[in-house]
């Protein structure tokens, strides 16, 4: 039942409660005397007056209420369009950052040439550690001085997974923030979302340590 509903019903109760009882005391004919209906009428002013002031009151309050409620929905949604509007550019970041860069990787069929983002983000791609550098092949290689070419290589390597990693690290914050905005209402769908979209290729870049934090989703 809506709040107009409730206050009407409140008012017609309130004029019954007020009435019944005059009815009651005098019940008689109607009176042509202005002397009782000038009482009548104070004691109705006097009575129902202060009852009706009071549903106004209620009816006011929950005006407010609801004008809360609305401004704080209204904040929140601008809250999470923000966010998702970061996550978006970060998206595109993260495409830029890989786009171009391939990567050799040795199977025992053979040696495959993928793209890097097929490294982070193709579950077949299990050759991934061939392909990701840690910082201590990169020390390695350094410290050999042997093959420059192939240390150099490594380096871009390191650079550009270093660079989805900081974008991936950033989308995870975002997701997890969005997270704490959906809990109010009850939902998660888009914080799964962006973790089921991202955690391969979070996942992998954690196994080698280019990021420090995995990534766990609230339950």
């Amino acid at each position: 039942m809506s709040i107009v509903k409730y206050l009407s019903l409140g008012l017609a109760v309130c004029a019954v409660a007020v009435a019944l009882p005059w009815i009651i005391k005098f019940h008689g004919a109607v009176s042509h005397s202005p002397s009782d209906w000038a009482d009548f009428g104070s004691y109705i002013g006097g009575t129902f007056s202060s009852l009706f002031a009071a549903l106004a009151l209620i009816a006011l309050l929950y005006t407010i209420s609801q004008q809360h409620r609305q401004i704080q929905g209204l904040r929140q949604q601008a809250s999470k369009e923000d966010i998702l509007h970061a996550i978006d550019r970060l998206e595109r970041d993260l495409e830029k950052a890989l786009e171009g860069v391939n990567v050799s990787i040795n199977y025992q069929d053979g040696q495959q040439t993928v793209s890097a983002r097929d490294v982070l983000f193709k579950p077949s791609a299990m050759g991934y550690k061939q392909a990701i550098p840690d910082q201590a092949e990169i020390m390695k290689e350094e410290s050999s001085g042997e093959n420059r070419e192939n240390y150099r290589s490594k380096i871009l390597l390191f650079e550009t997974f270093g660079l989805a990693a900081a974008e991936l690290n950033q989308i995870r914050l975002y997701a997890e923030g969005l997270k704490k905005l959906e809990s109010k209402s009850g939902t998660s769908i888009l914080s799964r979302y962006y973790h089921r979209k991202y955690n391969l290729a979070y996942s992998r870049l954690y196994n080698r340590g280019i990021l420090d934090k995995a990534w766990v989703p609230e339950t």
